[in-house]
């Protein structure tokens, strides 16, 4: 599998959203199916502190994007960002959260990097071929 599970998290306030840990844990869920590594991506202003804490739901590694410019979550930004960092370390998935922000960024994503997307899903797992598979209501 590409270069592992990616997942999205979300700060607001100066604080990890409920969503990131839920995104962190289903993403390490899928790469021990896999046999693959956890990456997560935080961005915005003030956030370094924040990624230490996505390790114990699951995170080997944390991209953080730190900029000025990102404290308040503008769609197009941060959709260039991410996919610049999936596109250059080769994500293989890239999970994000059910929130408003999480739906509005994933289509965002999906569109820029080319790929598929599935919302709202209640569970995700890989087929004998490391596929992914989604299911959905």
């Amino acid at each position: 599998m590409a270069q592992g599970i990616w997942f999205v998290a979300e700060a607001r306030d100066g604080e990890l959203r409920k969503v990131s840990f839920e995104a962190a844990s289903a993403a390490r869920r899928l790469a021990d199916e896999a046999g693959a590594a956890v990456t997560g991506v935080l961005v915005g202003a003030g956030v370094a502190p924040l990624a230490e804490k996505l390790a114990p739901y699951g995170a080997d590694k944390v991209f953080v994007v730190e900029d000025a410019r990102l404290k308040e979550y503008e769609p197009a930004a941060y959709a260039k960002v991410i996919a610049k960092l999936a596109r250059d370390n080769g994500a293989a998935v890239l999970l994000l959260p059910a929130s408003v922000q999480g739906k509005d960024l994933a289509a965002r994503l999906a569109a820029r990097l080319g790929v598929g997307l599935a919302m709202d899903c209640l569970g995700l797992s890989l087929d004998e071929n490391k596929k992914l598979v989604a299911e959905r209501p």
